[in-house]
């Protein structure tokens, strides 16, 4: 019931905060922990997942980096009562566990449904998490599984690994947070609108700086200039042009929009094409307003994004073709607006709640994963909750025993075997032939053998039992 809800999440979110090595112990709730215990770089993790994948053998190969589960915390300052200037991050508790994309229900960093604190995480291309208490690992990764060895093992579970990388076969998938302002819009082109087309560049902005891709995008890139077709390379890699004067390049998200914005159309080539391995490439080309040419995940089309959103490099079966089919698009207006006919309208509800339910809140997202393996509750993959209780509890007596939510029956040791225990309904509220539900305000009675009587109510959906008496067998 939510009153009862409501007054364990009192008392268990009166819990000092944060916890110390002193509490710890007693908090009511998920710990995350670092596994970089002693300093482990994150060099030395990426060998060891390396190693793992290159191992021949089910068993992990003996140079891993072990998990200490001394259970302590990796900062000294948390590990005291001393006040921390970067202290674990507690999150408050928030009432509804369900995930509703159409109300666009989003938990900022200071909510969970689960009293939940993790030490900060000292982040990187990849870092490692577990469970206090437990010897659930972690890893952690943005980055594509053909340039970082953070590939998902679907039996990695047997050895209580798990990931949370940009794979939906994540246990705690992840996205990238450019995607946040594109997803909680209510009409797209109302803060996103598309690129003007009379003063646009007729042709696409690249941004790279390293040419050195898994997926040989810089071959993509000269073949479209030697096809005739205008491409501004405007990064390190294959550079042939300056930015526009009125913008500078920088590492920020906000120079690259201002940047994408200038050109009709933007490579996202991302630098390998792994399965569901979508960048701030995308992301951000699709809110600049600029037409997306796409090389990378080849399951996109699976994913839901809105139709005629992007050119896909994988629809042409030249390079050759595809630039020609650029410069088609450049030269006609009416068919250039064509890729912008999505941002009008709502954007669809699969694409929304395939990625909504993945952004952020990673924390929060892990301590819920882990209440529910931690207390064998059901768990949804896709929208990243605690699955609701499905077996209905409310209370029905038959002949003085329960019948539901469970069965009840009394039994003692014999000398060889169970004996079963004779039991008599003493209520007088219920018939012996007949099942009596909803014992709210209700007592049920029955005489176990003599003496011993148990009594039983129900509450806000809980069994309350009162036992009296003793019972010995002659």
């Amino acid at each position: 019931g939510k009153d009862l809800m409501h007054e364990i999440a009192f008392r268990s979110h009166s819990f000092p905060q944060p916890p110390t090595m002193e509490n710890r112990h007693q908090f009511p709730g998920i710990l995350i922990e670092n596994r970089e215990k002693g300093e482990v770089p994150t060099k030395q993790i990426i060998a060891s997942l390396r190693s793992q994948q290159l191992s021949t053998t089910k068993k992990a190969p003996k140079n891993l980096v072990s998990v200490r589960l001394d259970d302590t915390f990796s900062s000294n300052v948390i590990a005291t009562k001393e006040k921390s200037p970067q202290p674990p991050k507690m999150y408050g508790y928030y009432n509804d566990d369900t995930f509703s994309s159409e109300e666009n229900t989003i938990l900022n960093d200071q909510q969970c449904d689960i009293k939940c604190a993790a030490e900060p995480s000292k982040g990187g291309i990849v870092f490692q998490q577990y469970v206090y208490g437990t010897d659930w690992l972690f890893t952690f990764s943005l980055e594509g599984e053909q340039i970082m060895p953070v590939r998902v093992d679907e039996k990695a579970w047997k050895r209580n690994e798990f990931y949370g990388t940009t794979s939906f076969k994540s246990e705690i998938p992840r996205a990238y947070g450019q995607a946040h302002e594109l997803l909680t819009v209510g009409i797209p082109a109302d803060e996103f609108p598309p690129a003007n087309y009379s003063s646009a560049i007729k042709g696409a902005s690249f941004l790279a700086r390293n040419c050195r891709s898994m997926n040989n995008r810089e071959e993509v890139v000269k073949q479209l200039i030697e096809a005739s077709f205008r491409v501004d390379s405007l990064s390190k890699c294959l550079h042939n042009a300056e930015p526009p004067k009125e913008v500078t390049l920088t590492m920020g998200m906000k120079s690259k929009s201002e940047i994408i914005q200038k050109y009709l159309f933007h490579l996202a080539f991302e630098n390998q094409n792994t399965d569901d391995y979508i960048t701030e490439k995308l992301w951000l080309t699709l809110k600049a307003g600029t037409i997306p040419v796409y090389l990378g995940a080849p399951n996109i089309d699976e994913l839901f994004f809105p139709d005629h959103s992007f050119i896909n490099v994988n629809d042409f079966s030249t390079t050759q073709e595809l630039a020609h089919y650029l410069i088609e698009v450049a030269n006609n207006e009416t068919l250039y607006n064509s890729y912008h006919e999505w941002r009008k309208v709502p954007l669809p509800k699969a694409f929304i709640d395939k990625y909504l339910p993945v952004l952020g809140r990673n924390n929060c997202r892990l301590c819920r994963w882990a209440h529910a393996r931690k207390y064998g509750l059901g768990w949804n993959h896709e929208r990243q909750v605690l699955k609701p209780i499905a077996l209905p509890r409310e209370a029905c007596v038959n002949a003085g025993l329960i019948r539901h939510p469970a069965v009840e029956s009394w039994w003692e040791a014999g000398r060889d075997d169970l004996v079963s225990v004779k039991v008599k309904s003493s209520s007088s509220n219920e018939s012996s032939s007949s099942t009596t539900c909803s014992l709210d305000e209700k007592v049920s009675m029955t005489t176990i053998e003599g003496a011993f009587s148990r009594s039983v109510w129900s509450h806000v959906e809980l069994l309350t039992f009162c036992c009296k008496g003793s019972h010995q067998r002659d």
